[in-house]
């Protein structure tokens, strides 16, 4: 197979960036745009937990926005949200585990859906939010291109074969080294009270739990035997696909902002 042919991907990896870009862009805009942003998430991200853990979403993943919805108008603080979020998760794990009543899959869904990826949205509201949200994101989804890149030009040694097979030691190397450049420079550019070597740690720190993210999915995608979560994003996959790496570095990330 030609050179060549390992970036045929990239023009339309680089054509859905510009949908993803704009999408963003809208979300953040307004914290009411950033809320129905995260309903909205919810609702693709159950459809495709679905398909890793074989349950039927159909219902699920209308009823589980409906009750973020009532979490966020409800519970607007982050504590008040978790405690309402944990229960919802720890009453499907109860009627998962003991009464059978709902699929085993679903708890950890409900985990990954309520707890982890909401921190982004109240992220958002913090002072200065609509910066560390930019980020936050910018600073993930490049690393993930980083590592991408470099795998591609540089990977020969495997460093998770039978989770992850594309990626590389070569990768995750130069996704360490990268990002916290970027880091750097990014948060100078939008100014944040941030000095530079605390900015090239939070960048070491995201390209690493970034790739445990992915590597998360992976597994996830690898024990279901899918390629990729869905085909919402040409040249990406799913939504999870494209916000893996998020799923560590806005938890974290949101608890050293705070």
């Amino acid at each position: 197979m030609p050179h060549d042919n390992k970036y045929a991907d990239v023009p339309l990896r680089i054509r859905s960036w510009g949908v993803i870009i704009c999408v963003f862009a809208a979300a953040i805009s307004h914290p009411y745009a950033m809320y129905l942003f995260s309903l909205w998430v919810s609702f693709q991200a159950l459809t495709e937990l679905a398909r890793l853990f074989s349950f039927d979403a159909t219902y699920w993943r209308m009823a589980i926005p409906l009750l973020q919805g009532i979490l966020f108008v409800s519970c607007p603080t982050y504590p008040t949200y978790m405690v309402g979020a944990g229960a919802l998760v720890g009453v499907s794990l109860i009627l998962s585990l003991c009464l059978r009543q709902v699929p085993l899959g679903l708890p950890l869904s409900l985990l990954i859906v309520l707890v982890a990826y909401p921190h982004l949205t109240f992220l958002r509201m913090e002072p200065q939010g609509v910066l560390w949200v930019i980020f936050l994101v910018v600073t993930t989804e490049l690393n993930d291109i980083f590592q991408y890149l470099t795998g591609k030009r540089f990977g020969k040694r495997k460093i998770l074969p039978k989770v992850s097979p594309n990626k590389t030691v070569e990768g995750f190397a130069g996704g360490l080294l990268l990002t916290p450049l970027l880091s750097m420079g990014l948060g100078r550019l939008l100014g944040l009270p941030t000095a530079l070597p605390t900015l090239a740690l939070v960048g070491l720190a995201l390209s690493f739990f970034g790739f445990w993210g992915d590597v998360s999915f992976s597994y996830l995608k690898r024990r279901a035997g899918v390629k990729d979560t869905s085909s919402l994003i040409p040249g990406h996959g799913g939504l999870l696909d494209r916000i893996d790496s998020l799923l560590y570095n806005c938890i974290w990330f949101y608890l050293w902002i705070r």
